[in-house]
């Protein structure tokens, strides 16, 4: 146990400096002598949100709470890695946080923030479904506008070049009438 904190105090430091791989090992190292301990695996889920590794995260963060089904911080891991791909399910484990930690803000703003997005696109696909989708009116919601950069974000020149393309074939199809 001793060892592992030791290690876990290695792996914090390295995190806070940026170098999430060497932290990563730590932790991973700190797990093989205290595999009950679910600070470990919160904070090895937050190295592999650093590495764009989501599925590892989600894996560690998931062992988190099966350890403890109240640790808050696991459940806000959780919410994080969902947030701009299910916010439905990242709302609910922002709202899971919630419940074990009730006063922390950052997990309170998150809820708000979340069901506004999550109404947000449910008044888009009705636009849609009525067939009033005004594009314009789509490029200036701020909030459109934040996720598409964020799903931009670290896209090569080809893919950002391919989605242009599909996205102005989906507009002409509009435009000509197509389905």
């Amino acid at each position: 146990m001793e060892m592992a904190e030791s290690l876990r105090k290695e792996g914090t430091e390295l995190f806070k400096k940026g170098d999430y791989e060497g932290a990563l090992n730590k932790y991973t190292e700190a797990i093989e002598k205290d595999p009950q301990n679910k600070v470990l695996y919160s904070n090895r889920s937050a190295c592999y949100a650093k590495l764009n590794k989501n599925e590892e995260g989600i894996v560690d963060a998931e062992k988190a709470v099966e350890l403890d089904p109240n640790y808050a911080k696991a459940y806000s891991r959780l919410g994080s890695f969902y947030y701009y791909t299910d916010p439905v399910k990242s709302a609910h484990y922002y709202e899971k946080a919630l419940e074990s930690d009730s006063s922390n803000k950052e997990y309170q703003k998150m809820v708000s923030d979340l069901k506004k997005r999550t109404q947000n696109r449910n008044d888009l696909n009705m636009a849609g479904k009525n067939g009033n989708m005004d594009i314009e009116s789509l490029f200036n919601n701020p909030e459109l506008m934040n996720y598409a950069k964020e799903l931009l974000k670290n896209k090569s020149p080809e893919e950002i070049n391919k989605m242009k393309e599909m996205f102005g074939n989906m507009m002409n199809g509009k435009q000509n009438g197509a389905q």
